[in-house]
């Protein structure tokens, strides 16, 4: 976390996310426009999915793209946030290290029941919890 000099204002540096996008916005919305950027109902509204761009084969283990040579197996897509569970979107971040059950054939939405869930996973588990206390008040 970055502070100013006075200590009384903050910013969660995360350059990789939405590559560096939200901190510049959060600044010209509150500084400039006099609107604010937070509020009380935090609740998740959209995840980051990925959509197959080929065909991929049972077995398979998804991993990032490194290089802007390299294809990625995945395209990211912003969809309404559902549980990460069954046959809804798994979240992009969900699948990385793990492998596919089944054949997903080219253009088809990952889903949580194509991938062989880790044995154990903060990530997960964190989503888990946040999927039950959400889904509580749904």
């Amino acid at each position: 976390m970055i502070t100013n000099q006075r200590g009384s204002c903050g910013v969660v540096y995360r350059p990789y996310h939405l590559l560096g996008v939200e901190t510049p916005v959060s600044i010209l919305c509150a500084g400039l426009l006099n609107i604010s950027t937070g509020s009380l109902n935090y609740k998740p509204r959209v995840d980051l999915v990925a959509r197959a761009t080929r065909d991929i084969k049972a077995g398979t283990t998804i991993h990032a793209a490194r290089t802007k040579q390299e294809t990625a197996l995945l395209k990211p897509l912003i969809v309404p946030a559902t549980a990460a569970t069954g046959g809804n979107p798994l979240p992009l971040n969900m699948a990385y290290g793990n492998r596919i059950k089944v054949d997903v054939p080219t253009g088809t939405i990952l889903t949580c029941e194509m991938v062989v869930p880790p044995t154990e996973s903060n990530l997960w588990t964190l989503r888990q919890e946040q999927d039950s206390e959400w889904m509580k008040e749904k």
